[in-house]
Parts: structure tokens; sequence; C-alpha cells
């Protein structure tokens, strides 16, 4: 969901005392908010085939690194990956993954 959403902005108040940072990616798990790298190493690890390996990683690399690491492919994310004028809609598959 949207962080600017008010599910997103309920969830995120009940479990965390911090400002929500919209640059940066949330997983709400169980209850237990993650953010930033260990976000997305819980969503790595739910994915299927070849990606859910990359999960593993979390226990062998410093959070603060992962972090780091994360920060620096936020800050420049344009730069790698592009931008563009609209967003991607959903295929059906995908739908039941969003709120």
């Amino acid at each position: 969901t949207s962080l600017q959403s008010e599910f997103a902005q309920n969830q995120i108040n009940k479990t965390s005392k911090q400002k929500i940072d919209l640059n940066t990616i949330y997983y709400l798990e169980n209850g237990i908010l993650y953010q930033k790298s260990l976000a997305v190493f819980k969503i790595l690890k739910e994915l299927k085939g070849f990606y859910s390996h990359f999960s593993i990683l979390r226990f062998f690399i410093p959070i603060k690194f992962s972090d780091f690491i994360y920060d620096l492919i936020s800050k420049n994310r344009y730069k790698l990956m592009g931008k563009r004028n609209t967003c991607r809609l959903p295929n059906e598959e995908e739908k039941a993954f969003f709120l």
C-alpha cells in the first residue's frame, strides 16, 4: 500500500514512534515493522524462485552496511533503473499482494 494511505499511516504509527520516511521501504510482518534493507531481505524471503535465496545474506551482512547500500541505491535509483511517467498497474495475479 502507499505510505500516504490511511492504512499505512495507522499501521506504522501503531508499531513505530518514528516519523514516516517516504523514501524508505517498510514491511510489516506479525506486528513487527521492518524498514530499509531488513524490509528488502524479508520481501526477498517471500518471493518464489531465484530471488528468495538472497534473503540469507541478512545473516552475513551487518545491518549498518546493508542499510548504507540500501540508501545508496535509493538515492540513485532513477540513474540506475530509469524513471517513468506512469506507474505500471499490477496484473490479475499481482493484485492479491496489494490492499
